[in-house]
This record gives C-alpha cells, sequence and structure tokens, in this order.
C-alpha cells in the first residue's frame, strides 16, 4: 500500500528543507536541492514527462439504480 502524501506542501516547509535561494551563481547547488526533493516526493515523472498529466476535466459518471 502507497503511504499518504500530503496533498500540499507549503513554501515554507519547502524553505526550511531547501538551503539555496536560485541567483546566478548557484544553479547547480540548487538545482540538486530541488531535483532531490521532488524526487523524494514522487513528484519527478510530472516534471520530466515519464508519468502522464491528468485529464483536465473530471467526467461524473451518473449510475442508475432499477
Amino acid at each position: 500500500m502507497d503511504q499518504p502524501t500530503p496533498s500540499l506542501l507549503s513554501s515554507s516547509f519547502l524553505s526550511q528543507l531547501i538551503s539555496q535561494k536560485l541567483n546566478h551563481s548557484n544553479y547547480l547547488t540548487w538545482k540538486r536541492q530541488i531535483v532531490s526533493f521532488i524526487k523524494s516526493h514522487r513528484l519527478y515523472g510530472h516534471v520530466d514527462g515519464t508519468t502522464p498529466a491528468p485529464p483536465k476535466y473530471i467526467t461524473r459518471e451518473v449510475k442508475k439504480t432499477v
């Protein structure tokens, strides 16, 4: 069974985990931290395109009971 993951990560929580703010001289360090964070939350497939995007619209099935 998959472990539950938070549905929303607050920016304050993320800023506590990522020690570098992106600037013109630290891209590689920043990227390493961000990619590690994204992979640890099993979201990297959405970033690199290997996980298909969810449908744009949710359809609702109406079941008739007799």
